[in-house]
């Protein structure tokens, strides 16, 4: 019976990987905690870009855009873009002051501006696909790693039971 009862407890920590529950528990929180801090970042870029998204769709003029710094949102290409318009903007202002109404380079600006609000716009639509499906990634993991969570009582069980037989005998 001692051979039997160590051969099943061997066996049953083999298969489910039971041999330290509590270090595989620790190791699935530190992997979970990590999934949701990720989803966090993502949640927190998706409403930067949506806040974007509206100010560069409702906005003729684009002024005081909050920084992707401010947001610890990190794109440098969508911050170079948002840099170049207003730049653009601010040389269109700088004309429009100092010149007359028909002169013919403000017209090349004011496309030059359309040009790169719609570039951006692209580009921010973009962003949001990809963090969709990084965010939805993300969920599955977690919805992973929760299931785990929920079988390790069972486990432990399952897994007192085999050692209190191998004690016993």
């Amino acid at each position: 019976s001692l051979s039997y009862s160590e051969k099943s407890l061997q066996e049953y920590q083999s298969e489910r990987s039971a041999l330290n529950l509590d270090f595989q528990t620790q190791n699935l929180y530190n992997k979970l905690e990590k999934l949701q801090n990720s989803k966090a970042e993502i949640l927190i870029n998706q409403k930067y870009y949506n806040y974007l998204l509206k100010t560069f769709i409702e906005n003729d003029v684009i002024q005081d855009i909050v920084a992707s710094s401010i947001m610890n949102v990190e794109n440098t290409l969508l911050n170079n873009q948002i840099i170049q318009l207003t730049q653009l903007q601010a040389e269109l202002n700088s004309i429009k002051f100092n010149t007359k109404k028909d002169n013919p380079y403000i017209e090349a600006l004011k496309d030059k501006i359309e040009n790169s609000k719609e570039a951006i716009i692209k580009n921010i639509k973009n962003e949001k696909k990809t963090s969709q499906i990084t965010l939805k990634d993300l969920e599955n993991r977690i919805e992973e790693i929760n299931e785990k969570f929920n079988q390790f009582p069972q486990t432990q069980r399952e897994l007192f039971g085999f050692e209190r037989k191998f004690k016993l005998n």
